[in-house]
C-alpha cells in the first residue's frame, strides 16, 4: 500500500499520465524500499487498465502475464472461480504467485471488478526481473503471508526494523546506539546486548571438578578445597548423576551430624538439570529463575560434561538481569520487602527489550519474576499463619501459567486443597491464607480480579473434589457464556504447595475434554467469538477507546485468538503442557498438526508478541502505565502489512479449527 506522499521527483521523457503512475509506485511497498530509478523505470513499462464493475479482469485457469495494481477501485478474488478468497483495493497487488510458478502462468483465483476499477499493469517478464535484482522485491512477494512474517522476524532477530529500507536501517541503528551510549555515561543501568548472544559454552572456563558418588565427604572437601570451587559435580562411569554444593555439605551433613565417610551419594542433588553448550546464556538464565538454582551442568556436543556455569558467571557477563530481582524476591522477609524487590522487573523489561532480546524470551522472564514473587508471598503468609492443617497447592492461571505475561497483569489464581479438608476445622486459615496471598499481590501490582478469580472466592479455594467436579461440568455440560468465562482455567500451573495436587486436577481435565467432542466444538466457537480485526481490503477494524480513540487492541484481537487455537488443539490431543510455544512444539511432535502449520503460529505467536511489548515498552519508558491498545499509525507502513499478515494466519488457522473439531458450523 502506498506509504503516504512523498516529493515528486521528475524523471525525465516521462508524460504527466507517467509521472503519475511513477508516483504512485514509488509510494507504493515495496517499490518504496528500491531505488528510485529501478521503480521508476518499471512504472515505464506499466500499462493503465480500467475495469467495470462486475467485469473479470483474471480468469482461473487462464495465462497470466501481468502483476497488478489496483489504483483505485476494488477487486475480488474467488479460487478456482468459486470460493471467496480476499478482496483488496487501493495499493494492493495481485497475480503475482502465477508468475512466481513459472511455466505457462496458469491462474488460480478469478478476480473480478467489485468497484468501477483503474489497474496498473506491469509486464511479468519486468516483475520477475526486478524480483531477482532487488531483495525488498522479492522478501515482500513471497508467495504466503507466513513466509513474509517469517521474514520480518528474522530482520528483528539481526535488531532491523522490518519496515525500513536498509539505509535508513543502518541510520536507525546509528541512532539507538548512539542513545544507548548515551545513557550509559549518564549513569544508566543498560543491559549489554553483546551478552545475550553468548551461548553457555563460552562461560565455561575450566574443565569440570568431578568425583564418584561413593566418594566419602571428608575426600570430597579436600577436592573442592584443593580446586577452589564451590559446587562439585558426581560422575559415575562417565554419566553425571548428581551435584553436590558447599551449601549441601554445611546443610545436609556437617549439620545433621553425618560421619566424614558417609558417600557424596547421601547428600547430592540427584540428575540435576543440564544445558548443552551451544544453548543460549538466557535459557541457563530462566531455568535457573524458575527452578531456584545456582549452577548448571553444561553438556558439550557429544553429551560428554563440558563444565559449569553459575549464576554469578552470568551476572558477571549481563549488567542488569532477573537474577537481581530474584534473589532480593527471595531473600525477603516481609510482604514490603518481596514487593519492593518485585518492583524492578518493569524497569528490567524496558532494558531487555533495548538490549534486544526477543519478545517471547523477556515475557518468560517476566513471569519468571512473577512467580517468584507469588510463591514468596504464599510462603510469606504461611509464616505469618503457621503451617497449613491439611496439604494445598497454590495455582495460577492465564498469561503467567503460561509464561508470557507482560508489563500489566491482574492476579488470576487458587487454592485447591487435600480432600482431607474440612471446612468447619480448617476453613478459617486458608480464607486467612487467601487473602494475606491476594492482598499481598495487589501491593505489587497484581490488582484484583474483576471476574473474581482468586483464592479469596470461596468457588476457586476447595478440595481437589471440588475442583474436579467443576471441570467435569465444564466439560460434560458446556455451556457458552459459563465456557466463555471458564477457558483460563485450562491454562493452570501450580506455584506452590503440593504440585501434585495440580497435577491430578490437570489429568483428570485432558482426559475428558480429548474425550468429548462437543465440549470441544464449543471451546471452538468460543475461540472464534474473537473477530480478527481486518475487514474489506484488508483494513484494520479498530476499537474505540474514550481516552486513545480508534486503536487496535492487540491482545484481545490478536495474541488471545491464537492462544485459544492453541488451546483447543491441544486439549483435544491430551498435551499437558501450558505455554502457547510449548504446546505447539508438543503437537508436532504428536504428529497433531503439520511442522509448517506450527512454525507459522510461532511466527505469528512472536510478531505478535513483539508489537505488544514494543507498545509496552515505550510507555514504560516514559512513566506510563502499560496497556494493549496499538494505534496502527504509529507503525511503519511495513510493519502494518506484516501485522495484516499475522491476522491473516489467525483467520486460516480459525477457520481450519472450526472444520476440524465444530465440522465447519463455527
Amino acid at each position: 500500500m502506498p506509504t503516504g506522499p512523498k516529493p515528486s521527483t521528475k524523471t525525465d521523457n516521462a508524460s504527466t499520465e507517467q509521472q503519475e503512475v511513477i508516483d504512485f509506485l514509488a509510494a507504493t511497498v515495496p517499490f518504496d524500499g528500491i531505488p528510485h530509478d529501478a521503480a521508476a523505470a518499471a512504472a515505464m513499462t506499466m500499462a493503465v487498465r480500467y475495469a467495470r464493475r462486475g467485469s473479470v479482469v483474471v480468469g482461473a485457469g487462464t495465462r497470466n502475464d501481468h502483476l497488478y495494481l489496483v489504483r483505485s477501485g476494488a477487486v475480488e478474488l474467488h479460487e478456482g472461480g468459486t470460493d471467496f478468497h480476499a478482496r483488496l483495493g487501493e495499493g494492493c497487488f495481485f497475480a503475482y504467485p502465477s508468475l512466481l510458478r513459472g511455466g505457462e502462468r496458469r491462474t488460480r483465483n478469478e478476480v473480478r471488478a467489485i468497484e468501477d476499477t483503474l489497474l496498473y499493469c506491469l509486464p511479468g517478464d519486468v516483475f520477475l526481473r526486478l524480483y531477482e535484482d532487488q531483495p525488498a522485491i522479492r522478501r515482500f512477494f513471497a508467495t504466503a503471508e507466513a513466509d513474509r512474517l517469517r521474514h520480518a522476524l528474522s530482520l528483528m532477530g539481526r535488531g532491523e526494523p522490518a519496515g525500513c529500507p536498509p539505509g535508513q536501517r543502518q541510520e536507525q541503528r546509528q541512532e539507538q546506539d548512539q542513545g544507548q551510549e548515551h545513557e550509559q555515561e549518564q549513569g544508566g543501568d543498560l543491559t549489554e546486548a553483546r551478552g545475550f548472544g553468548l551461548r553457555l559454552g563460552d562461560l565455561v572456563g575450566r574443565a569440570p571438578v568431578t568425583a564418584p558418588s561413593q566418594t566419602p565427604l571428608r575426600q570430597a572437601a579436600q577436592v573442592m578445597a584443593r580446586e577452589k570451587v564451590s559446587t562439585l559435580m558426581v560422575v559415575d562411569d562417565g554419566r553425571l548423576t548428581g551435584i553436590v554444593s558447599d551449601k549441601d555439605i554445611r546443610s545436609r551433613a556437617v549439620a545433621e551430624g553425618l560421619a566424614y565417610d558417609t558417600p557424596l551419594s547421601a547428600i547430592m542433588t540427584p540428575e540435576p538439570v543440564t544445558l548443552a553448550a551451544g544453548a543460549p546464556v538466557m535459557d541457563a538464565l530462566v531455568a535457573m529463575m524458575e527452578r531456584n538454582f545456582h549452577h548448571v551442568p553444561v553438556l558439550a556436543a557429544d553429551g560428554a560434561l563440558a563444565g559449569l556455569v553459575s549464576s554469578n558467571d552470568i551476572l558477571d557477563t549481563l549488567t542488569t538481569t532477573g537474577l537481581h530481582c530474584m534473589k532480593a524476591i527471595a531473600r525477603a522477609e516481609t510482604v514490603a520487602a518481596a514487593v519492593s524487590a518485585g518492583a524492578g522487573a518493569a524497569s528490567l523489561i524496558v532494558d531487555l527489550s533495548r538490549a534486544g532480546l526477543a519478545a517471547t524470551r523477556i515475557l518468560e522472564i517476566r513471569s519468571a519474576i512473577s512467580a517468584a514473587l507469588h510463591r514468596r508471598l504464599v510462603h510469606l503468609a504461611e509464616a505469618a499463619l503457621g503451617p497449613p492443617p491439611v496439604p494445598y497447592a497454590f495455582q495460577v492461571f492465564g498469561s503467567l501459567a503460561r509464561r508470557d505475561q507482560t508489563g500489566v497483569s491482574d492476579q488470576d489464581n487458587g487454592l485447591i486443597l487435600s480432600d482431607d479438608y474440612d471446612e468447619d476445622t480448617h476453613g478459617d486459615y486458608f480464607r486467612r491464607l487467601a487473602t494475606q496471598i491476594s492482598d499481598g499481590l495487589n501491593a505489587a501490582g497484581f490488582v484484583y480480579c474483576q471476574g473474581g478469580i482468586m483464592a479469596t472466592n470461596d468457588r476457586w479455594r476447595q478440595p481437589l473434589a471440588g475442583w474436579r467436579r467443576q471441570f467435569s461440568d465444564w466439560i460434560t455440560a458446556p455451556e457458552p457464556k459459563a465456557l466463555m468465562h471458564a477457558t483460563i482455567f485450562f491454562d493452570m500451573d501450580g506455584l506452590a504447595g503440593d504440585l501434585s495436587l495440580v497435577e491430578t486436577l490437570r489429568a483428570h481435565a485432558l482426559d475428558m475434554a480429548a474425550r468429548n467432542r462437543i465440549f470441544l466444538a464449543h471451546m471452538v466457537e468460543n475461540a472464534l467469538t474473537a473477530q480478527v480485526p481486518l475487514g474489506f481490503f484488508r483494513r484494520f477494524v479498530l476499537t474505540r477507546d474514550k481516552e486513545q480513540g480508534d486503536t487496535l487492541d492487540i491482545k484481545k484481537q490478536g495474541v488471545m485468538p491464537l492462544i485459544d487455537i492453541v488451546r483447543v488443539h491441544a486439549l483435544a490431543h491430551g498435551i499437558a503442557a501450558v505455554g502457547t510455544e510449548a504446546r505447539l512444539d508438543a503437537l508436532a511432535a504428536a504428529g497433531a498438526l503439520s511442522p509448517q502449520d506450527v512454525q507459522d503460529m510461532k511466527d505469528t505467536f512472536t510478531l505478535l508478541s513483539e508489537v505488544r511489548l514494543q507498545h509496552q515498552v515505550a510507555q514504560l519508558a516514559e512513566g506510563r502505565p502499560a496497556d494493549n491498545r496499538v494505534d496502527p499509525d504509529t507503525l511503519s507502513p511495513l510493519e502494518r502489512e506484516h501485522l495484516r499478515d499475522a491476522f491473516s494466519v489467525i483467520r486460516t488457522h480459525q477457520e481450519a479449527l472450526s472444520r476440524t473439531y465444530a465440522g465447519g458450523l463455527f
